[in-house]
């Protein structure tokens, strides 16, 4: 757990009665990084982050990691748990323009944010998967949901979570992954998420159809809640690719709106 946190830094590891204080320690590292800094780790141009001098991120932000048989070292960030901590930062200072100007860095961000979020319960805002001449487009529906418990990485994320306990949120190592980007269930309902940063995004029935055949959605009660999730300032826009796709037995499909203060 605490090389999860800090890496492999020796005081940090061998000493768990210090966590707390090393966090406050860390968390005041990462929100000391400027802009350039933190668009630079998010990107993984870590090449002149070395943790010295006066322009570089305070220690234990990057550590270096022996390769080729300890003839050379690669420089990382510590741990996973310090890139989540400067990507919410980052994603912190750039909000607004995240909206106007999407990139790969904020496709990163905004997984990363759901990820965070569907770790707690949130009040999300939602509307049916509809096109923007339907006079249901400006009708919106609170809905309430996450609170996992578990996460998981895993290439085949369809077959992951038929097995996996209840609120274990299962991303994919895959960027490619077809339909969904992370997945949970909740009893008889599963609970799907597919993040984009543009203003629309193909809902193709065969992956639909796949998913349902697969989970045996409509069977026994199942039902399925498949979410595009987008940023607040992309949402009043936003529409599927077809705008109102089929929806087999049991399945429901919503736009949801990506707000600041989630985590």
């Amino acid at each position: 757990e605490l090389y999860e946190m800090f890496g492999g830094v020796p005081r940090n590891v061998f000493f768990p009665e210090e966590k707390d204080r090393e966090m406050n320690n860390l968390k005041t590292k990462v929100e000391a990084m400027t802009s350039t800094q933190l668009r630079e780790l998010v990107s993984g141009q870590l090449n002149r982050h070395s943790g010295f001098g006066a322009d570089q991120p305070k220690g234990g932000i990057v550590d270096f990691v022996a390769t080729d048989d300890f003839s050379q070292a690669e420089l990382r960030l510590a741990s996973s748990t310090i890139l989540h901590m400067v990507r919410k930062q980052l994603m912190a200072s750039i909000w607004t323009e995240m909206a106007t100007y999407p990139s790969p860095i904020t496709w990163q961000l905004l997984e990363d944010y759901m990820f965070c979020a569907l770790q707690s319960t949130n009040n999300y805002t939602t509307r049916s998967c509809i096109g923007k001449e339907d006079a249901a487009y400006a009708k919106f529906a609170p809905m309430q949901f996450g609170g996992c418990t578990n996460t998981m990485l895993a290439a085949d994320c369809t077959g992951a979570v038929i097995t996996a306990p209840d609120l274990t949120l299962i991303h994919s190592s895959d960027r490619s992954h077809a339909l969904y980007d992370m997945i949970y269930k909740s009893g008889n309902t599963y609970y799907a998420f597919q993040l984009t940063v543009g203003k629309s995004h193909d809902a193709k029935a065969r992956q639909i159809n796949s998913l349902v055949q697969r989970l045996q959605i409509g069977a026994e009660g199942r039902g399925l809640r498949l979410f595009y999730a987008v940023h607040e300032g992309v949402f009043d826009d936003f529409v599927t690719k077809p705008v109102a796709p089929t929806m087999p037995n049991g399945v429901s499909i919503f736009h949801l709106k990506l707000e600041q203060g989630l985590v």
